[in-house]
Parts: structure tokens; C-alpha cells; sequence
């Protein structure tokens, strides 16, 4: 337990530390979100009936064949690669703040327009939805985004007004974006064999 403790001191000081950035990603991951629900609602009734389609001919072949876990880890674990060398890349880029910025708003456009658009298709009963084929993975992953961004984001500042320390800073840079990943894949398993599973439970209520 005291472990636990130290840990949850340590992430809290360090989060404290690096305010500013972890502000900066919040907000653009928040600003993302805020747009994706406009656009989610804002979308014609036959476009919502084509999803709508969609998401019951998923659950029909969900029940009939279930879901195949490989190809779901490796499709997330692919989004993952992208994301991750994307925002890394930028981050060794003097003009990558935007760049970054940019990169977290479609990070909260994607997740916001899914809950919105399941929202909106389902009303209340999104909820189940959610609980099981969404927030497992996404207490896991969203907060390795917000870390990625925040990381990305000071490294560049960095990078822009201290380039005399840049080459120390860097091996310890790319090890924390490669601990975030090892974590964000501890989402991406939750995502391929735990969702499936709960979803096989719920998938006879919205056919």
C-alpha cells in the first residue's frame, strides 16, 4: 500500500512540476472533445441512420462470430505506433508545438465523436455501450495521451530555448515515451480481449 502511495506522490509532484504542460494537453484534448460533440450533432439524420445501420449489422455479426482479439490488438497497437512516433517526431521539430497542439485535438475529436455519435444512436442506453466497449481501454490509454502530449510539448520548448542540454535530454525523453507505451499497450490488451468479452454480454440490446 505504501508502495501505491509513493507512486501516486511521485506521479502528483511530477504532474505539479510540469503544470503548464500538462494544462496545455488537457486543454487541447478537452478542446478536441468540445468539437467533436458539434460535429456529432450536427450531422443529417440520414448519415446518423446509415451508422446507425452500421453499429447493428456489427453487433448481429458479434453475436453470430464474436470478435477476432488479434486483429483488434494489432489495429489499436498500429493507431498506437502512429500517434506515438508522430508526436515524437514533432517534438524534435523547432516548430512542432502547433504540430503537437494540432495532435491533441484530434485525439479528444476521435474519442468525443464516438461517444457522441453512440450517444446520439442510442440515447441513454449508449451508457451500457460505453461502460463496456469504451472507458475499460480508454482509463488506461486517454491518460498516456495526455502524458505523451505533455512530454512532447516540453521537450520541444526545449528544444527551442535550451539546445545546449538537448543531446542529455534526449535519451531520457525517448525512454519516458517508451514507458508510456508499454502502458498505453496494457490498454490496447483491456481493448482486444476484456472489451469483447463485455460486449458479448450486451450486444442482444442493441440489435
Amino acid at each position: 500500500m505504501s508502495l501505491l502511495k509513493k507512486l501516486f506522490n511521485r506521479i502528483l509532484f511530477h504532474v505539479k512540476e510540469n503544470f503548464a504542460y500538462y494544462g496545455i494537453s488537457t486543454s487541447a484534448i478537452f478542446c478536441g472533445f468540445v468539437l467533436a460533440v458539434v460535429c456529432a450533432f450536427s450531422l443529417p439524420e440520414f448519415n446518423v441512420k446509415e451508422l446507425a445501420l452500421y453499429f447493428e449489422d456489427f453487433f448481429t455479426g458479434f453475436l453470430k462470430s464474436g470478435a477476432d482479439s488479434k486483429l483488434i490488438m494489432f489495429s489499436a497497437l498500429k493507431i498506437n505506433v502512429i500517434i506515438f512516433c508522430t508526436l515524437a517526431v514533432f517534438s524534435l521539430m523547432i516548430v512542432g508545438i502547433p504540430f503537437i497542439v494540432f495532435a491533441g485535438v484530434c485525439i479528444g475529436f476521435a474519442v468525443g465523436f464516438a461517444v457522441t455519435f453512440i450517444f446520439r444512436v442510442y440515447s441513454f442506453s449508449a451508457l451500457l455501450l460505453i461502460v463496456t466497449a469504451i472507458i475499460p481501454h480508454l482509463i488506461i490509454v486517454l491518460p498516456c495521451y495526455v502524458a505523451l502530449i505533455a512530454y512532447s510539448l516540453k521537450f520541444c520548448f526545449l528544444l527551442r530555448n535550451d539546445r545546449s542540454n538537448i543531446k542529455k535530454a534526449i535519451p531520457s525523453f525517448m525512454f519516458s515515451v517508451i514507458i508510456i507505451f508499454v502502458i498505453a499497450f496494457a490498454g490496447t490488451l483491456m481493448q482486444a480481449y476484456i472489451e469483447p468479452v463485455l460486449i458479448q454480454l450486451i450486444a442482444e440490446y442493441f440489435i
